[in-house]
């Protein structure tokens, strides 16, 4: 593929995990997706190395921003964002900036080029990423470690309760991805990421149960999808021929195989506008709904406010029974 390139390339790609490494050997599509990251990572290195004032700068000299990279070919769109991440990346953590580089890059273009443009939205994806990283990294030094405890015991919820709050999350991360990767491999990164943000006493539930986890990867997976699907298309999905919101009476018109998903798609922007922190559970919530039910929230802020409210206190309930559960364990 790269021969000029091939020492460096297989040198970093040892660097990964062995449970990622793996399933390169078997599939040719995977190998070669991730040869490709690694190859934006070293022409952002080799660029930078080259000429890091020209990386930095556009026409007259100006700092690149969001709005001048979204208006270069989409050919070169993701080198440039390589190469004006890598350095900003590289004065938090020199020895990951080419790692969280290449995971920032699998993001939509919608969620990585406001990045650009703000250092505390930049700080927040890089920490997470970097919590990914040390959950990868510690799996692969000692995953037999990992998952057990003194006396050689699965980890369960209660036992990570007793571990010192400062390791506690990295723990819970190690754990999560493990579990997660024997779901959705190509995905357990973001989904990883993503289940760490909820509240430690939902989380610990899903570690005692395989349905529960489940259900809570299930839902991760129809957000990530929405996400997906908005990059690849957000303006077919969101207007018709004469730019009109999308309405139950089109959504209904729509092959059930996407039906759900064009759902998802469409109630996350407007739960979102009601709750953001919690849209993406909410949403899930409301997916489970029959569609006959499901279809008027769509044309009615009013219903939807009201699901949403629902929804909102059966979450609360759903929480508090939880941290109840797991105070009763402890004692």
């Amino acid at each position: 593929m790269y021969p000029d390139k091939a020492g460096k390339i297989t040198g970093m790609l040892l660097e990964l995990d062995e449970a990622e490494l793996l399933p390169l050997i078997d599939s040719h599509e995977l190998l070669q997706g991730k040869v490709e990251e690694v190859v934006i990572v070293l022409q952002a290195q080799e660029a930078m190395k080259d000429a890091i004032t020209d990386i930095k700068t556009i026409k007259g000299k100006e700092p690149l921003s969001s709005s001048m990279i979204g208006a270069i070919d989409p050919h070169e769109q993701k080198q440039v964002l390589g190469e004006t991440l890598f350095p900003l990346i590289h004065n938090m953590y020199p020895d990951k900036a080419g790692e969280i580089t290449g995971m920032l890059l699998e993001l939509d273009e919608a969620e990585l080029l406001p990045l650009i443009d703000s250092h505390k939205l930049l700080q927040g994806k890089v920490e997470e990423v970097v919590i990914v990283l040390q959950a990868q990294e510690a799996m692969k030094d000692a995953i037999t470690d990992i998952k057990t405890i003194k006396g050689k015991e699965p980890l369960s919820s209660s036992t990570i309760g007793t571990i010192d709050p400062q390791e506690q999350k990295q723990v819970l991360g190690e754990i999560l991805f493990s579990l997660i990767y024997n779901m959705y491999p190509d995905k357990a990164g973001k989904i990883t990421g993503m289940l760490l943000e909820l509240e430690e006493a939902e989380l610990l539930i899903s570690l005692d149960s395989h349905e529960s986890l489940q259900a809570k990867v299930e839902e991760a997976v129809i957000v990530l999808q929405a996400h997906e699907a908005k990059k690849n298309a957000t303006t077919d999905i969101k207007t018709n021929h004469r730019q009109e919101l999308l309405s139950s009476s089109m959504l209904a018109a729509v092959p059930p195989q996407v039906q759900k998903q064009m759902l998802g798609e469409t109630l996350l922007p407007l739960v979102h506008a009601i709750y953001p922190y919690v849209a993406g559970k909410i949403t899930g919530m409301l997916l489970e709904l029959d569609k006959a039910e499901l279809l008027p929230l769509i044309d009615s802020h009013e219903l939807l406010q009201a699901k949403v409210e629902e929804a909102m206190i059966v979450l609360w309930e759903y929480r508090g029974q939880e941290a109840a559960t797991i105070k009763a364990r402890g004692h």
